[in-house]
């Protein structure tokens, strides 16, 4: 007997391939319900379908951009460098996907890749004034300044702009009158000595004022007279020597007539006489 074909049921869809992202799926149908038989005809229609599926996104991993240009150099000298950048957006990581391997950023340092450091050395500031050097009367102060330092590990060039002094002075007086203590002058004879021979003894006398005392200053210390003695010169005697006797008178005869010698006595003149017998106008020499 003669039987059309007819079509079985769909079977169920396969899964959706592939995993992620945009994909597809199918069913399909035998002609077995009948099978067409003694020249029946056979199903009409297809026993295959394809249909459009996506069961989540994919994964997407992020792509590194190209490197951005290099910056303007930065930073103190002894640490100055230059950076560049790059970005992952090419694509940028998604739906889980695995972020970019590697750094955003490069530096280069001072001294590489023409990032040149120049230093100028200058004044720093100066410092605060000191105390004034002395308590009082007129004193000193003064203030410094130095000039700064080459960065450390800096090899670069240089150039100083510091001249000119590093340290400032200035007088300073506190206004307060420093003491001056008092000094003795030289000792001073008094005019006379006690006697003019012999034994004797005369003052002397100082004063504080060499210099005085002033400003609260002290006072000297120890007594303005003290005695002392005299030059010794010995005292002439009561008598003096006898003087030389005058010459001898010589007689004609032979005989002398009286010849005398002198001294000064106390209260007077004392003479002293000898002999010299001539007979009268006999003298012969005197």
């Amino acid at each position: 007997m003669k039987a059309d074909g007819g079509w079985s049921e769909w079977s169920e869809y396969t899964l959706c391939y592939p995993h992620c992202g945009p994909g597809s799926k199918n069913k399909t149908r035998q002609c077995n319900s009948p099978p067409s038989a003694n020249g029946g005809r056979p199903c009409e229609g297809d026993n295959f379908v394809t249909e459009d599926c996506k069961v989540r996104e994919c994964p997407v991993n992020g792509g590194w951009s190209t490197w951005e240009s290099w910056s303007e150099c930065v930073g103190q000298c002894g640490d100055r460098k230059k950076t560049r950048t790059r970005h992952c957006n090419s694509p940028y990581p998604a739906h889980q996907g695995l972020d970019c391997a590697g750094n955003p950023e490069r530096s280069a340092q001072e001294d590489y890749d023409g990032c040149k450091c120049y230093v100028s050395r200058q004044w720093e500031a100066w410092s605060s004034w000191s105390s004034c050097s002395k308590s009082c009367g007129i004193g000193e102060m003064s203030r410094t300044r130095t000039c700064s330092k080459v960065p450390k590990g800096y090899s670069g060039s240089t150039a100083s702009l510091c001249s000119n002094d590093d340290k400032q002075t200035l007088p300073c007086n506190t206004n307060i009158k420093c003491p001056v203590h008092g000094s003795w002058s030289a000792w001073v004879d008094s005019q006379f000595c006690s006697a003019t021979c012999g034994t004797a003894i005369r003052q002397q006398n100082r004063t504080c004022s060499n210099p005085n005392p002033k400003f609260g200053g002290n006072p000297c210390i120890g007594n303005t007279t003290k005695i002392v003695d005299c030059e010794f010169i010995p005292c002439p005697s009561d008598d003096k020597p006898w003087g030389e006797w005058s010459p001898v008178c010589l007689c004609k005869d032979g005989t002398t007539s009286t010849m005398s010698r002198s001294r000064q006595c106390k209260g007077g003149s004392c003479t002293d006489q000898q002999a010299c017998n001539c007979p009268k106008g006999g003298y012969l020499q005197m």
